[in-house]
């Protein structure tokens, strides 16, 4: 028996029973430095082995293995090969966590999840402990599907199409930090075009866009790309970004002091924002309907009526500070300039979205008001949203959670 065969018994061995946290952090490690020196086919048999164990305990052994398969991603096994196990019954557990916090809330009379766990958590698994379970295993879980798939395309294109797996997650998306990464992972936009236009310059371009999680990376990346393909307009889009800020995001690292922050003269807004004569509204800090917070994710940009994405460039009436905090070290994020649009075909096409944008607001005025659902008694309510620009912090490991040797992170 190889050494990394004996250490993810002992593993699988330590999960089934109450192994202290400190031997527990010993055992893993045990499994990461064979991992390290074993051949290809036995780093495949060990994710295997964790997976099968996965699916046969609960509890802390359950956060354990879900742990160590996340490590094990991050130091270069396979994700795909490390996934069915990960996502086996992951929506399952999102709804049983979710039912969880919602008793919790109602038991406590408190909307706020994570002091209403903390003062009734205890009751209510005793009357939910499946759902309790769920709670507690959900986090490393997460986690350990978040880095299966920020180093995954593969993983990322089959799971878009897992509806079931993202409305499971909504719920607690917003007072879960490691659900929320999750949610961002599932919708990360990869190798698609983003028409970009600058009706007052009437310039456009068509771009690819990569490996993108977030609207902050974009307008960093997105800057840099114009610049670099000479679309330079001084008064639309100012200097190029710091060098070190967009290398920092390309290379997942943490930029330097100097280099925490771009500011950038303009904003991005949707194409829903077009008049009729294809001309854009002044910018106004007050009209927000349409515009493309650097807080929200590409994923959510409006498809045009060509079924590709459009941001429009326009002049902020006062410049931002963006903060440059990639979301995921192992994403790589590329936007690339494809094509410059002729300024007729810019006209035309500011035409076509002002025409069905006049179309969609029609509809929108000439529908009767809807009255907003009220929203399902103990639904968990969200913490207090950061300032617009608060960069995001990443969560902390539990404790107890073994620490694993400072490695350079794979690349997707």
């Amino acid at each position: 028996m190889s050494d990394l065969a004996r250490a993810v018994d002992d593993l699988v061995s330590a999960a089934t029973r109450a192994v202290e946290p400190r031997a527990l952090k010993s055992v893993v490690e045990k499994v990461l430095d064979g991992f390290d020196e074993a051949p290809a086919a036995a780093r495949d048999a060990a994710l295997k082995a964790i997976g099968r164990a996965l699916g046969k305990v609960d509890g802390r052994g359950a956060q354990i293995l879900s742990l160590a398969l996340g490590a094990l991603v991050e130091s270069g096994a396979s994700p795909e090969l490390a996934w069915p196990a990960v996502a086996r019954n992951l929506a399952g557990l999102l709804d049983d966590a979710t039912a969880f916090a919602r008793a919790a809330v109602l038991h406590a009379k408190d909307d706020h999840v994570d002091t209403a766990v903390e003062a009734s958590g205890a009751a209510v698994a005793k009357k939910k402990p499946r759902e309790a379970e769920a709670w507690k295993a959900l986090p490393s879980r997460c986690l350990a599907a978040v880095a299966c798939l920020t180093r995954s395309k593969t993983l990322r294109a089959r799971s878009r199409k897992d509806v079931a797996l993202q409305e499971a997650a909504w719920p607690l998306s917003d007072v879960v930090s490691e659900v929320g990464y999750l949610l961002q992972a599932l919708r990360i936009v990869d190798d698609e075009t983003l028409l970009v236009l600058a009706p007052d310059a009437q310039r456009g371009w068509r771009v690819t866009v990569d490996a993108m999680p977030s609207n902050a990376e974009l307008y960093v990346l997105l800057a840099d790309a114009l610049g670099a393909a000479k679309a330079r307009d001084e008064r639309l889009l100012g200097k190029r970004p710091d060098p070190k800020a967009v290398a920092a995001i390309r290379e997942g690292g943490i930029p330097p002091k100097s280099a925490s922050s771009v500011k950038l003269p303009f904003h991005l807004v949707a194409w829903t924002a077009v008049a009729s004569d294809g001309s854009l509204p002044p910018a106004d800090l007050g009209a927000t309907e349409h515009h493309v917070w650097m807080e929200g994710i590409p994923a959510d940009i409006p498809a045009g009526p060509g079924k590709e994405r459009v941001v429009l460039l326009q002049t902020a009436p006062r410049a931002r500070p963006i903060p440059v905090a990639p979301s995921f070290e192992s994403l790589r994020p590329e936007v690339r300039v494809s094509a410059e649009l002729p300024a007729a075909e810019v006209a035309r096409v500011l035409r076509q979205l002002g025409r069905a944008a006049s179309r969609t607001h029609a509809a929108h005025d000439e529908a009767p008001p809807k009255k907003k659902a009220a929203p399902a008694k103990g639904t968990p309510k969200k913490k207090a949203a950061p300032a617009k620009g608060t960069p995001k912090k990443k969560a902390a490991p539990a404790k107890g959670t073994p620490k694993k040797k400072a490695r350079k992170p794979a690349r997707s």
